[in-house]
């Protein structure tokens, strides 16, 4: 694999979690549990708590009640009342998309550090 090639996968990938991220962070300004609303200065402000909030508390609830039960994220969130809305489910699924990328940024980041090392080798050698 060409160095160009590795600089421009790393490119690529870096501007995936960014995109990732910034469309978890608008999807999740959108949740209906969330109120808007105004600070006396005009600065808009949400309210309320959201679903991925709401699940981590009662989570950690769950955890101090019982410290001997093994509770799961995933299934207090399945089971919250009311349900999460849809986008809180759709915040985690982009962050589950962000964290596959971040692993390919990771791969890619470690081949431009074989290339690397070996470039500093053949230096060494001649």
């Amino acid at each position: 694999m060409s160095i160009q090639k590795l600089v421009a996968d790393h490119a690529y990938w870096a501007d995936e979690i960014r995109r990732l991220k910034k469309a978890g962070e608008d999807e999740a300004a959108q949740c209906v549990h969330l109120k808007a609303g105004t600070a006396p200065e005009e600065i808009p402000m949400t309210f309320g708590t959201n679903c991925i909030q709401r699940a981590w508390d009662e989570l950690q609830k769950e955890r101090t009640a019982d410290p001997l039960e093994r509770w799961e994220y995933d299934e207090i969130f399945e089971d919250m009342e009311p349900e999460p809305c849809e986008h809180c489910r759709k915040v985690r699924e982009l962050r589950r998309e962000r964290m596959r990328a971040s692993k390919r940024l990771g791969a890619v980041r470690a081949a431009i550090t074989r290339v690397g090392r070996r470039l500093k080798q053949e230096e060494a050698v001649v």
